[in-house]
């Protein structure tokens, strides 16, 4: 069983390749629907509804929850020693040139390894990708102190002020 890379996504695309770009992720829930998929993101599992805004000038902006086994690397960058295979599964770049993408970001944080990644793509730059160790800053901005804390409890229950910073 993979750690999984929870992952937000958002890119603005022609408004007319919004259903192709959903359509790459694939259902955790159906399995049996991913089957018949002509092309899709290599283990990479929607996680809730995304929210689409049309921009009125024929673009379209959707923010996508998703679940990325291991890491985004792995799953749509890597061409080598990754998922992608070149056929049904390409990489997140040719999908974004392909689709004709203006501009997409995605981070991800993988809580099992303690590691973010950062992915940004622009036709002009193509894709950029980083990746760093979790720091607790970061880990408080996007699930709160609380949950900190609670992952840091003494065994008597009281937190222990941050434990190690990852």
């Amino acid at each position: 069983m993979p750690n999984w890379a929870e992952t937000t996504v958002d890119v603005v695309l022609p408004k007319e390749n919004k259903q192709k770009f959903l359509d790459l992720f694939l259902d955790f829930d159906h399995p049996k629907k991913n089957e018949s998929k002509e092309r899709y993101l290599a283990r990479t599992f929607m996680t809730t509804k995304p929210t689409a805004l049309d921009d009125g000038n024929g673009n379209t902006r959707i923010i996508i929850d998703c679940d990325c086994a291991w890491s985004i690397w792995s799953c749509w960058v890597d061409d080598k020693d990754g998922y992608p295979n070149g056929q049904k599964c390409l990489t997140m770049e040719a999908y974004c040139r392909e689709l004709g993408v203006k501009n997409l970001s995605a981070e991800s944080m993988e809580l099992g390894m303690w590691f973010v990644e950062e992915l940004y793509y622009t036709p002009e730059s193509g894709l950029i990708y980083n990746t760093n160790d979790m720091t607790k800053e970061r880990f408080i901005e996007r699930f709160g102190e609380e949950v900190w804390n609670d992952m840091h409890a003494d065994e008597d229950g009281s937190a222990n002020g941050g434990g190690s910073e990852m």
